[in-house]
């Protein structure tokens, strides 16, 4: 039950790692697109993980990075 647990649970959220080259495409979102270190991780990790969409209402909504969009889970869709 516990591997069966991890593997639904876990490996999902561990599928991107953290990597001098995540941080560095973090270090050029941040500058490029003028958001902060926090979130340029978040985006840089999305990106990395090959995400379509990032829910979050700290960044603006629409917003595009490449192949990623941002998403405010609490707007409604027009």
């Amino acid at each position: 039950e516990a591997q069966q647990y991890l593997s639904i649970v876990f490996r999902p959220l561990l599928a991107v790692q953290s990597s001098s080259s995540l941080v560095a495409e973090a270090l050029v979102l941040q500058q490029k697109a003028r958001i902060s270190w926090y979130d340029s991780l978040i985006v840089a990790a999305a990106l990395e993980a090959k995400c379509s969409v990032l829910y979050s209402e700290d960044l603006q909504h629409g917003r595009k990075f490449s192949g990623l969009t941002i998403k405010n889970p609490f707007l409604e869709e027009q």
